[in-house]
């Protein structure tokens, strides 16, 4: 019983310093990154100097600006995903054709 307590404890302070996808600590990191983006950009006087600041870290402005405002930055698309999105764009000009 106490290994298996200890076991979870491990995964769970794991999980709170890693951030992992799909787990509880990234969503509340997200909804205060996000907060945090909305408080700033509202207030002029802080956004100028924030984006001063964000502006030296590329990777970090996109993943805030990707978060902020999903459609702003292009998704990459692995393998599949092209596929994907080939076979959707095929489907959609085949209903839009049939519509004519």
């Amino acid at each position: 019983m106490i290994k298996g307590r200890t076991r979870w404890y491990a995964r769970i302070g794991w999980n709170w310093l890693t951030f992992r996808r799909g787990t509880r600590p990234r969503r509340i990191a997200r909804r205060w990154v996000l907060q945090s983006a909305r408080y700033t950009l509202a207030r002029p006087t802080l956004r100028l100097p924030a984006r001063a600041v964000v502006r030296q870290a590329p990777l970090i402005e996109r993943h805030l600006r990707q978060l902020v405002n999903p459609r702003s930055v292009p998704i990459e698309l692995g393998r599949r995903g092209r596929e994907v999105k080939t076979l959707l764009d095929a489907a959609l000009a085949k209903r839009a054709a049939k519509s004519h």
